[in-house]
């Protein structure tokens, strides 16, 4: 049975049912032991992620479909790529791969940042800001130092801009204006 039922040009696209439809397919293979589900279940999504981007960069390369993609999702794909916005992000991706800095130090390892934030929302007891899912995952967990400085001044950038708006949003209450929305730190 073809799987590629979907458009789903990468994986962080894919509708929700689309990813728990293929999860259950993967699953109902195994017997998975009670508590160890979730630690699976991550491994098996950052497999997913990697396996689609390699089959999406392949076909990309070869400029034909394969056997496991319709050709009405081929054509859906073909324009995707062809999309300004796509092209700006696939230059941008490469000047980030060849950048003289290097890539950005985490304590994450293989750990995705949606999971990162799974694991602290169950610790905390409620979502964790985006400040502190960076700083769990840039800093040395021994010392809590920062894992190199650009991690640190982005984090400082981050937090002067945070208190920008919150001063901003903090001001427009004071003077008795309409209540302006909660700042979204995801926006900032």
């Amino acid at each position: 049975m073809n799987y590629y039922m979907w458009f789903v040009p990468k994986f962080s696209l894919a509708p929700d049912h689309a990813v728990h439809f293929l999860w259950d397919r993967w699953r109902a293979f195994f017997r998975l032991q009670h508590g160890y589900e979730f630690g699976i279940y991550e491994s098996w999504r950052m497999r997913a992620v990697k396996r689609l981007s390699e089959m999406m960069h392949e076909i990309r390369n070869k400029g034909a479909p394969h056997g496991w993609i319709r050709d009405d999702l081929w054509d859906r794909l073909v324009e995707f790529w062809r999309q300004e916005d796509y092209k700006k992000l696939k230059q941008t991706n490469k000047k980030n791969r060849a950048s003289e800095m290097g890539g950005s130090l985490h304590t994450g390892g293989s750990t995705t940042y949606e999971a990162m934030r799974e694991r602290m929302a169950l610790e905390l007891g409620q979502p964790p800001t985006q400040s502190e899912v960076f700083a769990r995952t840039h800093t040395r967990r021994e010392d809590q130092l920062w894992v190199d400085r650009r991690s640190e001044d982005a984090n400082g950038a981050f937090l002067e801009e945070l208190k920008r708006l919150q001063t901003k949003h903090q001001a427009i209450i004071d003077t008795g204006g309409p209540e302006p929305p909660p700042i979204d730190e995801d926006a900032v």
